[in-house]
């Protein structure tokens, strides 16, 4: 099983219809709503691609929050290891105006209650891998990656930014996924990781091998996490990993737009189709 622990949240975007300043009451071009958060997105990405999953996290008893469990149920995913909060769910509102600027106001919410504890002990074995995000605080993660080691669990963790980075979550930590797009500034930090994925568990070799650099981190994470649980080799958990993004790209790149395992099979069955 994948265990996906980190942020839940609901995501609005409004796309502006006429220019912003401030005061003033303005149209919308367009707009939706979408689950958000690395960890609910991963863990849809994951489950669309064939592996069993739960997700681990918080939000609240609201409607948002029930509109996430009914969604999560839909995709399969076990959620009994989400906490509801007296805090509201986490709230992610995006304005993007028409010269495509974005501005991002973030509520944390029931994501500021999130306890180690939500995960059981004996859900982390050796037939499960651990998906981690940096949105969550480097102790709360160093303290879940610990209990993995452990108790025999396999480790992924997603670095989509520079934030909450602590070498000593690579003591505990088997693989990381880093996002290109913050090479620099991991590297900044003196990060040991830098631009490649790290795979430390002997099993897989100690192989390093180049970032991923598309776009749709989310999905990436997502299918390369379900790839290797499902026993493929970390080349083709990357050759299906960039399918995935690359198809999700193509689709705008929000959660419902996450490619199912056989979209990316009949994808790469009709590459091998050209190339013969």
């Amino acid at each position: 099983m994948i265990i996906s622990f980190g942020y839940i949240c609901m995501e609005l975007q409004m796309n502006l219809a006429d220019p912003l300043d401030f005061p003033c009451s303005i149209k919308s071009s367009d707009a939706y709503t979408s689950i958000g958060g690395s960890a609910a997105n991963q863990a849809i990405a994951a489950a669309r691609c064939g592996a069993k999953t739960s997700l681990i996290g918080a939000i609240g008893n609201d409607l948002l929050g029930k509109t996430i469990l009914d969604t999560l149920r839909r995709e399969g995913i076990a959620s009994t290891g989400i906490a509801k909060k007296t805090l509201p769910t986490s709230i992610i509102n995006s304005i993007i105006d028409m010269n495509a600027q974005k501005a991002s106001i973030t509520l944390e919410g029931a994501n500021a209650d999130i306890s180690t504890q939500q995960i059981p002990s004996f859900a982390l074995n050796e037939k499960t891998t651990l998906l981690l995000q940096n949105d969550v605080d480097s102790d709360v993660n160093i303290t879940v990656l610990k209990r993995a080691k452990e108790c025999g669990g396999r480790s992924i963790m997603c670095i989509n930014h520079a934030n909450n980075l602590n070498t000593a979550l690579l003591d505990n930590l088997d693989m990381a996924i880093i996002n290109e797009n913050i090479k620099t500034d991991i590297e900044k930090q003196c990060f040991p990781i830098k631009d490649y994925i790290v795979a430390k568990d002997a099993s897989l070799g100690g192989t390093r091998l180049a970032t991923h650099t598309n776009g749709c981190f989310d999905a990436f994470c997502g299918c390369f996490a379900a790839c290797i649980q499902a026993g493929m080799s970390i080349e083709h958990s990357i050759e299906y990993a960039e399918i995935a993004a690359e198809l999700t790209t193509k689709k705008a790149g929000a959660y419902n737009a996450f490619p199912y395992l056989g979209d990316i099979e009949d994808h790469i069955a009709a590459i091998k189709s050209q190339e013969g």
